[in-house]
Parts: structure tokens; C-alpha cells; sequence
């Protein structure tokens, strides 16, 4: 569990928390375009799926090469994130005038194409759907009522949410659901952007608990929105600068997983380009990993319920980038399974957040902090048990907008704004 601590001591390097995970660390953690050594799965794999209407041979031959080792996350093309007025306007007129049908058929074409492997392929319908520029975009289509102006585009717009399910996704789950290959597929939401936001939170219940008219789903007329998915995917809840992330997942938790109305929550984008270019990256890389490895674990969530993709990993200066960081660890600690530490934490001091997870099958101690309000620095202090030398410090790494360093200073401290560490540990033998 998150602390905002004073100064605690670390009494032992063996109390376990009874929060068990089975699986790798790296399996609840995804890249963008291309396989990292550090994530299990890939979100449009070489940046093709989200405009894409057809697979083509290229494609398909990628499918297959990633597919054996990593969960993939497609887009079936359409809406995509609505930011071309041009693209849109074409993709709602030519659902109108067909009523969807060309369009369903090629995505039955695309499925019965998937690899076939022993894990689903996810297909995400939409991406930021609550983005201003997807409301313009679909109010431009719309166009004016007589005499009047369109309707000024805005985010979180529940105007679209009808848009969205009748013209994008209802056609494309109905299309799924009729294949003779739906196994192949599970059904992501459209993601959200700001998802920490309470207005982005009203736009999700509100989407969520639309009801399909099925003007080109007539299989579905009647159902919610919710029963038509799997996945319900936020945008930079974690790595949002606000003591609110936490409760507001305990609130999606308790409304939607925890009522089995969908099966998992994700976040398919952390770090973003806004931290990334601000060098950064690292830190907020770190930040995702530790918050969500926190709440998930606390939680009891395998990777299939809980996942996190990094966007941007890759931008910043060097030694300042999410990649980096989180390859340095993929590097100390490879494929290990954590538990969360419930004892005293080695690091202390104001405005610092600490996350402690035990490592099997070594035994070893990974812990994180960072400042937890961001745009303020922390002053930290170091246990007795390390400045005594009781415990062995394994690796150490400090990330700033300065860069890299490497080990851990035997007294306090300073982690400046945008900053965070990592520190792994293991009892003096």
C-alpha cells in the first residue's frame, strides 16, 4: 500500500505480505509498436492497426511472428482517434449509406486471418474517445440543425457516446460475435483520455451505460455497453500528478470488475509525450510500475485483469527515457514474481511515496519512491539498517531531467521534482 511516510525503520528483511502473485512482472506491462524485453504485450504492433481497415500479407505475417510471444492489442480501423474530420466524415457516411455491412464483413475477414495461438487477440475500438477533437470531428459530420450552427465540439461530450456505439461499436462487436472464429478476439472500450478526471469518470458511466438501439447491430438492441465488452481502457491514471488515482480505480474496481460487468481494466497509455519530453520518462515510468504493481497485487489481480502500456517509452534525452529505466530493471531483476511488502520501508521523509515488494523466487526486496507531488521535490532519509550496513544494497538507480545515477548515498538525500528510484535489496548474510 502507498505511504506518505515519516520516519519509519526497516525492522527485517523477511516479513512477507500475504498478497501473492503467480505470474511474471512483466506480464502485466505492455510497449507500444514494437516487443520489449520488460512487457508481455504490444498495443498496435508497428503503429498499423488503428487505421487500418484490412490486414494485409505484411501484416498478418507480423501477427503471427509477435503473436507466439506476446498479447497483442489491435484496432479493427474505423473511428480510430477521430482526429481526421476528412477520415471520419468518410468512415460515418459510408456506414450510413451500407449500414455497416461492408464494413462488418472485412472485419470477419480480418478475424478469420488472426494467427491462431493460444491467447486472444484484443481489439481496442477507439482510441481517446473523450477528446475534444473527437467530439469536433463528429459534430462536424453532424452538421447544423436549420437556421443554426453545429454543436462546438468538447471533452468528455456525452453527445458522441450514440455516435460512438450505434456507427463503431456495436456493428464491430455484432461482426465479431457472428464470426466463426469470435474466440479469437476479446472487445476493448475505447480508451479514455485524462481518466483521472471526474468528468472523464461521468463520460465512462454514461458510455457504459448506454443502451444499443442496434440501428446497425439489431443483435444487440437492448443491451448496455458494458455487456459488450472485456476491457475497460483509462489513459494516464497513474502517472496523473493527483493523490485521486487510487481511489478512483478503487471505484472503477468496485463498480465494474467487481460486479463481473466487465473482466479487466487497463490503461493503455502511461508516461505520454508531455513527461517523456520534459526528460521525465523514467519517472514516471517508474511511477506507473510501482502504482500499479501496488494496487493491483493489493487487489489479487492476475495481468489479464490489470495491464499498463507505456507511451512515448522511448522519448527524452538519453538516460532519462521510460525504455531506459525500465529496461535497467528487466536487466537487475529479470521475469520474477512480487508480493507486496507490508513492513517499514528503508526510505523516509515528506512529500515521499514508498512501494515494497518482496521478489521470488530470490527473496530479494525491490523498493520504489518518488516524490508524490510531482512538481515538488522530497527530502529523503536513509534507514539505520542500510547505514549500518544490516542489509545489502544489490543496485540502485536514481532518475532525473538531469539523467541517470547509480548507487545510494549513505545519508539523506534530495529526489528533485520529476524525479524517482528504484532500489533492490537482500539481507547481509
Amino acid at each position: 500500500m502507498a505511504r506518505l511516510i515519516g520516519y519509519l525503520w526497516l525492522s527485517t528483511i523477511t516479513c512477507w505480505s500475504l498478497t501473492v502473485n503467480a505470474q511474471d512482472w512483466t506480464a502485466y506491462f505492455g510497449s507500444h509498436y514494437r516487443a520489449e524485453a520488460w512487457g508481455d504485450s504490444i498495443r498496435d504492433p508497428q503503429g498499423a492497426g488503428f487505421f487500418s481497415a484490412e490486414y494485409g500479407a505484411e501484416q498478418l505475417a507480423l501477427l503471427a511472428k509477435l503473436g507466439s510471444h506476446k498479447q497483442l492489442v489491435y484496432s479493427p480501423g474505423g473511428l480510430g482517434s477521430g482526429r481526421s474530420e476528412a477520415a471520419v466524415d468518410h468512415y460515418l457516411t459510408h456506414m450510413l449509406l451500407t449500414l455497416g455491412d461492408d464494413w462488418k464483413t472485412q472485419l470477419q475477414a480480418n478475424i478469420a486471418k488472426i494467427p491462431t495461438s493460444a491467447a486472444p487477440a484484443y481489439w481496442q475500438f477507439g482510441n481517446e474517445i473523450n477528446s475534444r477533437r473527437f467530439s469536433e470531428t463528429i459534430a462536424a459530420w453532424d452538421g447544423a440543425p436549420a437556421g443554426g450552427r453545429p454543436r462546438p465540439g468538447r471533452a468528455h461530450d456525452a453527445a458522441t457516446v450514440p455516435y460512438y456505439v450505434e456507427y463503431y461499436l456495436a456493428p464491430g462487436v455484432a461482426a465479431i460475435r457472428s464470426s466463426t472464429h469470435s474466440e479469437r478476439v476479446k472487445v476493448v472500450l475505447g480508451s479514455l483520455a485524462a481518466a483521472a478526471n471526474p468528468r472523464a469518470q461521468a463520460f465512462l458511466d454514461a458510455l457504459l451505460n448506454y443502451q444499443v438501439r442496434g440501428l446497425m447491430a439489431t443483435s444487440l438492441k437492448g443491451k448496455r455497453v458494458y455487456e459488450l465488452v472485456d476491457v475497460i481502457a483509462l489513459h494516464y491514471i497513474v502517472s496523473a500528478n493527483t493523490p485521486q488515482w487510487r481511489n478512483t480505480l478503487d471505484q472503477l474496481h468496485k463498480k465494474w470488475l467487481a460486479t463481473g460487468k466487465v473482466a479487466a481494466i487497463w490503461s493503455t497509455e502511461e508516461v505520454g509525450l508531455q513527461r517523456a519530453t520534459r526528460n521525465e520518462g523514467a519517472a514516471a515510468g517508474l511511477m506507473v510500475v510501482a502504482r500499479t504493481m501496488d494496487w493491483w497485487l493489493s487487489k489479487g489481480m492476475p495481468p489479464e485483469q490489470g495491464r499498463a502500456f507505456l507511451w512515448g517509452a522511448d522519448k527524452g534525452h538519453r538516460g532519462t527515457t521510460a525504455a531506459e529505466a525500465m529496461q535497467a530493471l528487466y536487466d537487475t531483476i529479470g521475469k520474477s514474481h512480487w508480493q507486496v511488502l507490508s513492513q517499514p520501508a528503508p526510505l523516509s521523509g515528506d512529500n515521499l511515496e514508498v512501494y515494497g515488494f518482496a521478489l521470488q523466487p530470490s527473496g530479494r526486496q525491490l523498493w520504489f519512491a518518488m516524490p508524490a507531488d510531482q512538481r515538488r521535490g522530497a527530502r529523503v532519509a536513509v534507514s539505520s539498517s542500510l547505514s549500518n550496513s544490516l542489509n545489502t544494497v544489490v543496485a540502485a538507480y536514481r532518475y532525473s531531467p538531469q539523467g541517470e545515477q547509480r548507487g545510494l548515498p549513505n545519508t539523506g538525500f534530495e529526489l528533485a521534482p520529476g524525479s524517482a528510484l528504484w532500489l533492490l535489496l537482500e539481507a547481509k548474510k
